[in-house]
């Protein structure tokens, strides 16, 4: 279980280090280990849900795409379906 500050940063073993990939450092590297589910919100645009309990403390997942207005996506969703 890690615990850290919510502004703290994370370092993780990687292929310098000299641990295995069984290292409890390596959260991160794991992926997404929570069934999780994206849907359409009433009033706020897009969201995700877990579809199990999560303890507290357990990583979920890394988001690493951008966060964009209603309006943008709309945009760009004309141009990905022509």
């Amino acid at each position: 279980l890690l615990r850290a500050a919510p502004d703290a940063l994370l370092y993780e073993c990687n292929s310098a280090c000299a641990c295995g990939v069984d290292c409890r450092n390596r959260i991160v590297q794991r992926g997404v280990c929570v069934r999780l589910q994206v849907f359409k919100t009433l009033h706020k645009g897009w969201a995700v849900r877990p579809l199990e309990p999560i303890e507290e403390g357990r990583f979920v997942c890394e988001y690493t795409g951008e966060i964009i207005a209603s309006e943008e996506a709309e945009r760009r969703g004309v141009i990905y379906d022509a």
